[in-house]
């Protein structure tokens, strides 16, 4: 009976336990998207910023 039920609960924790890698790994590959995507940003901030400042510099002329 002892078994059995050690059975059981050990069965029903290993979903979760599966459960919980996955998310970390989804968590993860989100994270590292994020910081692909900021990094774009950044670089398309960067240029805007010297377009503008090539365009100003341009009408100044």
């Amino acid at each position: 009976m002892k078994k059995k039920l050690i059975c059981l609960l050990v069965a029903g924790a290993l979903p979760g336990l599966a459960f919980a890698d996955s998310t970390s790994d989804r968590i993860k590959a989100l994270q590292a998207q994020l910081n692909a995507l900021q990094k774009e940003v950044k670089s398309l901030k960067g240029e805007i910023a010297a377009s503008n400042n090539g365009a100003k510099a341009t009408a100044k002329s």
